[in-house]
């Protein structure tokens, strides 16, 4: 297999209307199963001085990266902080950015009779977080309804996670969209495959404080791979590899990245599912 890692790289970072295609961009994005906002941290090298002292909290953030044939959205956020800083004689700013950070916190008020679908609940709370629900959340949904009369006052986050729970479903926040999980914790999505010639980079490491018998495999373990947009949590990758194979949830997930370096990567923690082979 070709060597990617430094060759048909793409990217482009937009803030507010603004976007760049050419400039060196280093990065680091954290996706996890929690419920609460991922972090970013994006830094930009080279902007003019006039757009450095642009920039505002509250500001849309997109980063868009991977390689000619396969990037996609890494990142949706907005931004939250600014530091300046200075590498050599390079002018740079590191933006930090938070996903879902005002939707996390937006307030709801609404009341529901017994049986109400929930559907219609969730796509109410979901509306007042100002956000929209990802795919695979309709047949999650379908034919369910409260068990009994719900009023719902608070945080939409925090009423959100109360009338899945009965239902033993969950969801996380990614890109501007809620995404209902599975009861296994997974989404609706396809399953990627990761192989050494479809991105995986070196062996698998088990994640544990004990040491393994023999020929024992660890349930949790640490993956990296070529940078892949798709790679988030929740979504099921069929992995495989000398040691390990099998279906396993991503569980987190951090993109690395440096577009005039060496870091182009997904590092993701995993856990085999039931009946992984």
């Amino acid at each position: 297999m070709a060597d990617h890692r430094l060759f048909g790289r793409q990217w482009s970072l937009t803030v507010g209307d603004r976007q760049w295609t050419d400039l060196r961009v280093v990065f680091e994005v954290q996706r996890s199963l929690t419920k609460h906002p991922d972090p970013a941290q994006i830094t930009v090298y080279n902007l003019a001085r006039q757009t450095r002292s642009g920039f505002y909290a509250g500001e849309q953030v997109r980063l868009v990266a991977g390689y000619s044939d396969s990037s996609g959205l890494i990142y949706s956020g907005t931004l939250t902080g600014l530091t300046p800083n200075r590498d050599g004689t390079d002018y740079a700013v590191t933006l930090s950015c938070r996903d879902g950070n005002a939707a996390y916190r937006a307030a709801c008020r609404s009341s529901y009779a017994k049986g109400a679908p929930l559907s219609l609940v969730v796509g109410d709370l979901v509306s007042a977080m100002g956000l929209s629900l990802g795919a695979g959340a309709k047949q999650l949904l379908a034919g369910k309804t409260t068990r009994g009369a719900l009023a719902t006052v608070g945080t939409g986050s925090d009423n959100l996670s109360k009338v899945l729970a009965p239902f033993n479903l969950g969801y996380i926040l990614l890109d501007g969209a809620v995404i209902i999980l599975a009861s296994d914790g997974t989404t609706a999505d396809d399953v990627i495959l990761l192989a050494p010639d479809t991105g995986l980079a070196g062996n698998p490491e088990p994640i544990t404080d004990k040491p393994l018998a023999p020929k024992k495999q660890a349930k949790r373990i640490r993956v990296t791979s070529l940078l892949q947009p798709g790679m988030v949590p929740g979504r099921r990758l069929q992995l495989q590899s000398v040691e390990y194979s099998g279906i396993y949830r991503i569980d987190a997930v951090q993109h690395k990245g440096d577009s005039h370096g060496e870091d182009w990567f997904s590092i993701a923690e995993v856990t085999q599912l039931q009946g992984a082979t």
